[in-house]
């Protein structure tokens, strides 16, 4: 079923009712923003994920949309314990439940990109943002979704904090992009989602679960 900005309740975590129709869309970009640039700008920034314009391919050209929830400490540890099939449940009811309220932040095919950004400098607290969690499912999932613990989360707030515009821009130049076009400002608009997004979270001390869907 289509995505929409949402916020995932504070519930005893489990599987949902309903699972949404095997043929049904799994996640879609809100439609408010599905202007020709913005399309071309995620066209862009798959291909600079993907290693296109001659950068080396890391494996990050999601075909799918990239989706932060923020989830409390029982939830994560929940979640740590349970198998694919429960995390991919657990995903399609927060999808299914979200409303607003900051507790979820969307970073559509920007996500890639993104995080070859943070994590440039190697291993660190700017890399625990995106894919710097642990893995709970397997290849064989349709969503990838990774889980980074509240104490991540709070050293990638602090990180995040004094990052500007200039910076985002030198990292993006340095993974071989030509030039910004219409996709950098769109990536820059995502990093300061994400830095929101990361602050209440922490401030919070919750766990993030990052998901992408296959």
């Amino acid at each position: 079923m289509p995505r929409a900005a949402g916020h995932l309740a504070a519930t005893t975590p489990g599987p949902p009712e309903r699972r949404p129709p095997a043929d049904s869309p799994r996640r879609s970009a809100p439609g408010g923003a599905a202007s020709l640039v913005r399309d071309l700008s995620l066209g862009m920034l798959a291909s600079v994920a993907s290693g296109g314009g001659g950068l080396g391919s890391a494996g990050l050209g999601a075909p799918g949309l990239g989706r932060h929830f923020a989830v409390e400490a029982a939830e994560a540890e929940w979640l740590e314990r349970a198998g694919d099939g429960a995390v991919v449940a657990y995903i399609d009811r927060a999808d299914a439940c979200a409303r607003g309220g900051g507790r979820v932040v969307d970073t559509d095919r920007a996500w890639g990109t993104l995080h070859r950004c943070l994590a440039l400098g190697g291993p660190g607290p700017l890399a625990y943002t995106v894919l710097g969690g642990r893995v709970l499912t397997g290849p064989a999932a349709p969503w990838l979704a990774v889980l980074a613990g509240p104490d991540r989360v709070a050293e990638a707030a602090r990180a995040l904090a004094p990052l500007d515009r200039g910076w985002l821009w030198r990292r993006y130049l340095a993974l071989g992009a030509s030039d910004g076009g219409p996709c950098f400002p769109y990536l820059w608009e995502r990093l300061v989602a994400v830095r929101r997004f990361h602050a209440r979270a922490a401030g919070a001390g919750r766990a993030v679960l990052f998901t992408a869907d296959r």
